[in-house]
């Protein structure tokens, strides 16, 4: 819409903003973008994970980080990203499917990794899943507001889950890195209670 303006509280430092709040900025026009952009690229996905957004009027906020992939070797470096929700959209419990990622040359893996960030002080997490020996297993975390804490699935090769159900205390964020064999993708991913439908479909192939 016309004549929006923002206020920002960043979490790091980037190009053009320290870190800390900025009021008033703006005006944003209808189509008119705004771009925080971070000083290094080093393979973290949360350079500003936290960041607080707060906008005069309703606005679409895309995150994306591009080139990102295992440190070494030569797997896939893929740019990666999706819309956000705001805090009031997010759910205190996901499921999340493991993916494609695999051991594509030897110590050259890619993992399925989940990241959940706090909107609350004090937020309590606990991962469940079944193990490779059928035995149910229960992961504690804890994020703060803006924190982030971060649960690895394994992959093909080395599988820790092959799906886990989240359940935290306070509404999170929950961010799905995943991909195929050496290519890598990421998304949002909705929380169990917004997806808006009664029953859900899927294919198990023999």
């Amino acid at each position: 819409e016309e004549d929006t303006y923002l206020d920002i509280e960043l979490t790091k430092g980037c190009y053009g903003y320290a870190k800390g709040i900025h009021t008033n900025i703006g005006p944003l026009n209808r189509g008119q973008t705004f771009k925080l952009h971070e000083y290094i690229k080093d393979d973290a996905i949360d350079q500003l994970a936290g960041t607080k957004i707060i906008s005069t009027k309703p606005v679409a906020v895309t995150v994306l980080q591009d080139f990102m992939g295992v440190v070494s070797g030569s797997a896939g470096h893929d740019a990666m990203g999706d819309q956000i929700v705001p805090t009031d959209r997010l759910g205190k419990s996901y499921v999340v499917i493991r993916g494609y990622t695999a051991e594509v040359t030897s110590g050259t893996a890619l993992t399925d990794r989940i990241y959940l960030l706090g909107t609350k002080d004090g937020t309590t997490i606990d991962v469940k899943y079944y193990n490779s020996s059928n035995i149910l297993q229960t992961v504690p975390l804890s994020v703060n507001a803006g924190t982030s804490a971060i649960f690895d699935m394994g992959n093909k090769t080395n599988e820790v889950a092959k799906a886990i159900y989240v359940e935290a205390s306070e509404p999170v964020y929950c961010f799905q890195m995943s991909g195929c064999d050496n290519e890598e993708g990421a998304a949002l991913i909705p929380s169990l209670y917004s997806i808006g439908e009664n029953s859900l479909s899927f294919y198990q192939s023999n």
